[in-house]
C-alpha cells in the first residue's frame, strides 16, 4: 500500500470518487503517470471505501438490533451514528461519480456514433 506522500493519493474523504478516476487514469496508460503510484493510490482508496461501507453497514445493523431489543433505546452510541453518517456521505460520493460516468458514457456513445457515420460517408465517397 502507498503512503500519504503519494501525490496520487488525495481527497481521502472521497475514496470512491478518487478510486474511479484513478482506474480511468490507469486504463489510459499515460506514460507521464507513475503506474506504481496510481495502483498504490487505487488500492488505498479501495481499502478505505470498503472499510467505510462495512463499518456503516455494521453500525446500521447494531442500531437496528439495539432498537429492536430495547424499549428505551435512548443512547444509541455516537460511534454508530458517526459510522452511519460516514456511510451516507460515502454513498452520495459514489452517486456523484456514477452521474459523471453516465454523462461521459453518453457523450462517448454520441462521439462513437458520429465517427461511425463519418466513416460510412467516407467509405461511400471513396467507392
Amino acid at each position: 500500500m502507498s503512503n500519504v506522500e503519494n501525490p496520487q493519493f488525495r481527497n481521502l474523504d472521497r475514496a470512491p470518487y478518487e478510486l474511479s478516476h484513478l482506474l480511468v487514469k490507469i486504463g489510459r496508460g499515460d506514460p507521464n503517470e507513475s503506474l506504481k503510484q496510481l495502483t498504490d493510490a487505487a488500492e488505498d482508496h479501495a481499502s478505505n471505501a470498503s472499510g467505510t461501507l462495512l463499518r456503516g453497514l455494521e453500525a446500521i445493523g447494531h442500531l437496528m438490533m439495539y432498537a429492536g431489543t430495547n424499549e428505551q433505546a435512548g443512547d444509541l452510541g455516537s460511534r454508530y451514528v458517526m459510522c452511519i453518517g460516514d456511510l451516507i456521505s460515502h454513498i452520495a460520493c459514489e452517486l456523484q461519480f456514477l452521474g459523471e460516468v453516465d454523462t461521459v458514457a453518453y457523450t462517448a456513445e454520441i462521439i462513437a456514433a458520429a465517427n461511425s457515420k463519418q466513416r460510412n460517408v467516407k467509405d461511400k465517397v471513396q467507392s
